[in-house]
């Protein structure tokens, strides 16, 4: 819920900003600014290279799932075989989501939260907590039925249909019976780090796609802050205005925006990686 985290009375607003969303003290006379709800917190809560869904800044629409994106996840276990999706099935599918992205998000953003944590997150959550841990299968298993019913789509492999606001849990489906924290996501973070360890850079697309620049821990020494790109135009400022736009917002973003947009006034940013 995107609120602010010193409140002394915590609220919150699933929309945009709401009067009964106030910070402490009154928003201390407006220097807090106030909570701006979840139709705002695309740089906190949500990120690029989702699992079935487009990027908000390439089709303006993060919210419908993209059959496609869906199939071939669907396709990464034979509907012949015994297998699931298993947590080593769903960091491969990050993988190909994250080359997917690359190239063609020319303003993919993976921040510090939102690339490594978030966007890692939805794919965990996708195999831990939709699988169905049953007598038979009490480790969990997800089954492409599942899959369908989670994401709803309907029909055979090659006449799928889907339709949004269908998304339901499985009939005769068990919850895991271990409570899914912090702790255990950590793990399955890591795990898909060191299966894939770009996945724990920092960075984005400065303008075009395959040009992806920032702190890339695959390739400590060139990659960090890696291209003569992040020195061209105004890429280098736009990453560090989203990295404190991120770090920031929630206690003093109306306090740094107001000096940010004296200091650059002058050199208006013409270019953005997010």
């Amino acid at each position: 819920m995107d609120r602010k985290p010193h409140l002394a009375q915590p609220s919150f607003s699933i929309g945009g900003n709401d009067k009964e969303a106030q910070n402490l003290l009154g928003n201390l006379l407006g220097l807090l600014g106030s909570p701006r709800g979840l139709d705002h917190s695309h740089n906190f809560i949500e990120a690029d290279s989702s699992p079935a869904r487009d990027d908000l800044y390439v089709t303006g629409n993060p919210v419908t799932i993209n059959l496609t994106k869906f199939v071939k996840l669907y396709d990464l276990v034979p509907e012949d075989s015994k297998q699931t999706f298993t947590l080593q099935v769903m960091s491969d599918f990050a993988e190909v989501r994250w080359k997917e992205t690359i190239g063609t998000n020319p303003h993919f953003y993976y921040g510090p939260v939102t690339g490594m944590l978030a966007s890692n997150t939805g794919y965990c959550f996708i195999g831990n907590l939709l699988a169905n841990y049953s007598v038979e299968n009490p480790s969990g298993a997800l089954t492409h039925d599942i899959l369908k019913n989670f994401f709803g789509v309907s029909g055979d492999r090659f006449n799928f249909t889907y339709q949004a606001g269908h998304d339901r849990i499985p009939e005769n489906r068990y919850k895991t019976t271990v409570d899914y924290g912090l702790v255990q996501l950590n793990l399955d973070v890591v795990y898909f780090v060191t299966r894939y360890p770009h996945f724990a850079s920092v960075g984005g697309n400065v303008g075009k796609v395959n040009s992806f620049t920032g702190v890339d821990l695959a390739d400590p020494a060139g990659g960090v802050l890696n291209g003569l790109d992040l020195l061209k135009s105004n890429n280098l400022l736009c990453f560090v205005l989203e990295v404190v736009n991120f770090a920031g917002e929630r206690l003093v973003r109306e306090v740094y925006l107001a000096s940010c947009i004296a200091n650059i006034s002058a050199a208006p940013i013409t270019s953005t990686i997010s």
